[in-house]
């Protein structure tokens, strides 16, 4: 019966929609604020006990993304926090900094088209860095 927070940034003014997914599916719409942030308390009670999973899109201006990344999460009895991985590593640190900027794609652009590059580099491990390993970075920049 507790709320679960759903929360993400997308472009400013955007209608966010919210997919619970369950026995039975729910959508949630929220706007996201100046800044482009939203946030939606959901209320677990109407779901069952058990493993959900929630996703989001955004529209805006006629435009519709596609779906965020899933994420699950448990309704049970009682409440647990979750413990933060203690060794994130993101896809596209190549430095190992812990964010994906232009120090990682100049390493990558070192290695673009040169033969054996680091495995931290080749991001799709392909044995080459070439436009699809720009790609990847790209998704996960964090500037």
């Amino acid at each position: 019966g507790d709320n679960i927070v759903v929360f993400g940034q997308s472009t400013p003014a955007s209608e966010i929609t919210i997919s619970v997914h369950s026995g039975e599916e729910f959508f949630l719409k929220k706007m996201t604020d100046s800044n482009g942030v939203y946030l939606l308390n959901f209320d677990s009670s109407i779901l069952e006990m058990g493993q959900h999973s929630a996703k989001s899109k955004a529209a805006v201006s006629g435009e519709i993304s596609s779906f965020s990344k899933t994420v699950g999460f448990l309704v049970g009895t009682k409440n647990v926090l979750a413990q933060l991985p203690t060794n994130t590593i993101l896809k596209g640190d190549i430095n190992g900094d812990e964010k994906v900027n232009l120090v990682d794609f100049s390493v990558a652009a070192y290695w673009y088209k040169r033969p054996n590059p680091p495995a931290s580099a080749d991001l799709n491990g392909d044995g080459k860095v070439d436009l699809i390993d720009f790609s990847i970075m790209a998704f996960y920049w964090t500037g």
